[in-house]
């Protein structure tokens, strides 16, 4: 056995070991590594282009990753090791690799960052590589995919299992969750009887959600084309629905992975039957009935009084989310239209924009329950009637 060492312009030292048979081992590591912390932020690179940074650190990724002559990630042809770093471009080449620039949109989803020592070396083992790595890695994603919605990870037990989407988008999620039957055996998870569940405040309108495996070790795995649904799906508030076909399976998945779930779009639905929303066709009513409930003082539960305009119309954030009144004094049509969504067109007496109010949806409403025949709520239904 012989070793052989050489070292590149760039400051990266590598080492070669090898038999008489075959090539079987590269190690490399960079020479700076000592002087630079890895914390991957410098001024000069925030004015540099996503290319720019990549053909920055192209070299270092080549003699790190392509190994001599480019056996490994350049052309793969020892151990056929996968080509991200392919000929006429290594950019191009990177930038079109599955997994690399993860659909998720997180940088932390990346294969190349997630990778751990295998019969390459990784890019964790030289922080100054990884930090210019997850600049680069970041700065394409923001140039060209946004960060997608998500939840997780979290940890999966057999049996019931939880994922909290509550946080996922304020206002719109405040509440939901995500449930399902989860059993592994031979490093496969099968996910049954997945249900998902709209708070008490609001429905969600979803696009295409997938799942994102995150093993303790090794590359994370975001793939929507394996692991993912495709189309739009509208929950109701309160409501639990099916997830989907209500079945997954992802693999591989050894012991202590976790996972994400992703979703394309996720949202609040543009009604709340699916689709009855638009532009309001009883402004008059909206005015005269409508205009004084949201204006009209009520009684709250952590005590003293307030307006549904005061929270609706800029005073709460969540509230505001959830429907948007800030232009009912400037231009009540936009407003009409803002609380229309809240009409459940198939069924006006089961309409969150009536429930609310006498507390009969949401629990964490901060009004106390006003008589189903008083003022407000009568103002309110008069309107609700009257759309059309």
């Amino acid at each position: 056995m012989a070793a052989l060492a050489w070292s590149w312009r760039i400051g990266v030292s590598c080492v070669l070991v090898s038999t008489s048979l075959s090539l079987y081992l590269i190690a490399c590591g960079d020479d700076d590594a000592a002087a630079n912390k890895g914390d991957g932020g410098s001024d000069a690179t925030a004015a540099l282009t996503p290319e720019q940074m990549f053909r920055a650190l192209q070299p270092e990724l080549l003699a790190r990753c392509g190994g001599p002559n480019g056996v490994c990630h350049v052309n793969g042809s020892f151990n056929q090791a996968p080509v991200w770093l392919g000929n006429p471009d290594p950019y191009v080449s990177a930038k079109a690799y599955r997994g690399i620039l993860p659909a998720s949109g997180d940088p932390k989803d990346s294969i190349i960052l997630t990778q751990i020592e295998h019969t390459g070396p990784s890019l964790q083992s030289t922080p100054a590589l990884l930090g210019k790595a997850q600049e680069w890695v970041a700065a394409e994603l923001a140039a060209s995919i946004r960060k997608l919605p998500a939840a997780g990870p979290v940890p999966v037990v057999e049996g019931q299992n939880t994922i909290d989407l509550s946080k996922v988008v304020p206002g719109v999620t405040d509440g939901a969750k995500l449930t399902f039957l989860g059993t592994t055996q031979n490093n496969v998870l099968t996910m049954t009887n997945l249900k998902v569940t709209a708070g008490a405040g609001s429905g969600m309108r979803m696009d295409s959600p997938f799942f994102v495996i995150v093993p303790e070790k090794g590359k994370t795995i975001a793939d929507p084309n394996v692991n993912g649904f495709s189309g739009e799906m509208t929950v109701l508030p309160n409501e639990t629905k099916d997830f989907y076909s209500g079945t997954m399976i992802l693999l591989p998945f050894p012991a202590k992975t976790q996972i994400k779930v992703v979703f394309k779009k996720l949202e609040k639905p543009a009604s709340l039957d699916g689709g009855a929303g638009g532009e309001c066709t009883a402004l008059g009513v909206f005015q005269s009935s409508a205009i004084p409930a949201f204006t009209a003082s009520v009684p709250l539960v952590e005590g003293g009084t307030s307006t549904c305009v005061f929270c609706h119309g800029g005073g709460n954030e969540t509230a505001v989310n959830a429907m948007d009144l800030t232009a009912l004094g400037s231009d009540p049509k936009t407003a009409c239209a803002q609380a229309r969504n809240w009409i459940n067109f198939s069924d006006k007496s089961k309409s969150l924009i009536i429930l609310n109010p006498t507390g009969a949806a949401n629990p964490n409403h901060p009004v106390q329950a006003l008589p189903d025949n008083g003022p407000v709520v009568s103002g309110i239904r008069a309107w609700v009637d009257a759309e059309k």
